[in-house]
């Protein structure tokens, strides 16, 4: 609200503070000079107000029958909700409730690790799946003790997890194929994986990230991508782990190639994107993987575009092509309109990344993880559910095994 003069007496702050009762801004409280204290208040309150309209459609969509249309815009809700909620506490650090003792039921697992596939934990439980039938059983006896947990527990052999291996600018979710051809071709051609995003690696050098598994076996993989029209190389991948031992070793970095770097500059955003298509920094998430349960993420995929999700748990796994055991973000897309599932990837989306509006006042995005594959279907509801790594966690481990790299961080302007 704008004001014509700026008040200078106790009257004059009295009469601003009943207009904006008008506004239903249920309480004013006159703070500091700074602009940034004057948002924060502002923030909370409007948050406040939020939070109250929407459990109140929670406790209208909860009363209905529970039908597919019903269900999809309760988990939708739940998920501002989550997120919400957390707002309210910034920048205080926000405590995950379960109705379960998490550490009590880590030692259960911990005692059966290696017969151990994958554990994931949600809002209510916890999911297992196992190589053995009898592990199974120990399990279930063994949290019988624990309260108020639900369990799902799986038998399999192995995990059955599917790799995900538009053109043009900006370079966020953009299409890179193996060969240089002419733009026609390069639109046609099904052998791409996704840029992520562009990188300031070191402070001083441009680079893309994306996954290793979309690179054919070798080091200084080329690879191009379409700018302005033109199929320009776009660089080569920095190293090649031969052998991934866990799925946070599948990351690679896209060293940009010189004459690129003039192309890019001139023609290219090189930030990500938000979810109006406007340019935004970013940071890579360090918080916690059992602060995300729950919430609404982003990816922008070369084949799929921008799609949303929400992640319904997070956890470890183990597969044939990683035998180390290593933290994942499962997550579950969201439906356009009843009836009509709507992916979260597809193949070619492979090294997309994992994005979410930041808490702090700014506006900035925040990376989570980075799009792996399609999760196995005899585990989750949802066939479309997805496994990412978690960015944090990733990156970590590429700055150990790349000599001389210590810092990876997004453009900010």
């Amino acid at each position: 609200m704008q004001m014509d003069t700026k008040p200078e007496s106790a009257k004059d702050i009295s009469t601003i503070i009943q207009k904006t009762k008008q506004f239903r801004i249920p309480k004013v409280v006159p703070i500091a000079k700074h602009s940034i204290a004057i948002k924060h208040h502002l923030t909370i309150s409007l948050e406040l107000k939020l939070n109250e309209y929407l459990c109140d459609i929670e406790r209208q969509l909860s009363a209905l029958p529970s039908v597919d249309g019903v269900a999809e815009s309760l988990k939708k809700i739940r998920a501002v909700l989550e997120r919400l909620r957390k707002a309210q506490y910034f920048p205080e650090q926000h405590v995950v409730e379960r109705p379960y003792n998490k550490e009590q039921v880590m030692k259960i697992i911990e005692r059966y690790r290696e017969k151990i596939l994958y554990h994931g934990f949600n809002k209510k439980g916890v999911r297992i799946v196992t190589n053995d039938e009898t592990v199974k059983e120990d399990l279930l006896k063994n949290f019988s003790s624990v309260g108020n947990l639900e369990v799902n527990i799986t038998v399999q052999s192995d995990l059955e997890m599917t790799p995900f291996a538009d053109t043009g600018i900006p370079l966020h979710g953009a299409k890179c194929v193996y060969r240089q051809q002419t733009s026609d071709s390069f639109y046609f051609d099904n052998d791409y994986a996704t840029t992520g995003s562009l990188v300031n690696i070191n402070a001083s050098r441009m680079a893309a990230l994306t996954c290793q598994h979309a690179f054919f076996n070798r080091e200084n993989q080329s690879v191009f991508v379409n700018i302005n029209g033109s199929v320009v190389k776009l660089g080569s991948n920095m190293f090649y782990l031969r052998q991934m031992s866990c799925i946070h070793d599948d990351i690679a970095l896209i060293d940009v190639n010189g004459p690129t770097i003039h192309i890019i500059d001139s023609n290219c955003e090189k930030l990500l994107l938000d979810v109006q298509n406007e340019p935004a920094p970013a940071d890579i998430s360090r918080r916690d993987l059992d602060d995300l349960v729950g919430e609404i993420v982003h990816k922008r995929g070369a084949c799929t575009d921008l799609t949303t999700g929400i992640v319904i748990e997070t956890g470890e796994i183990r597969h044939r092509n990683f035998p180390e055991r290593a933290s994942a973000i499962i997550v579950e897309p969201t439906r356009r309109r009843r009836g009509q599932v709507r992916l979260f990837g597809a193949p070619g989306d492979s090294g997309a990344l994992l994005f979410q509006p930041s808490l702090s006042l700014e506006n900035k995005l925040e990376v989570v993880g980075m799009l792996y594959g399609r999760a196995p279907k005899d585990i989750f509801q949802d066939p479309c559910t997805v496994i990412c790594i978690p960015l944090g966690a990733a990156v970590n481990r590429l700055m150990r095994r790349i000599p001389g790299l210590h810092e990876i961080d997004f453009y900010k302007q």
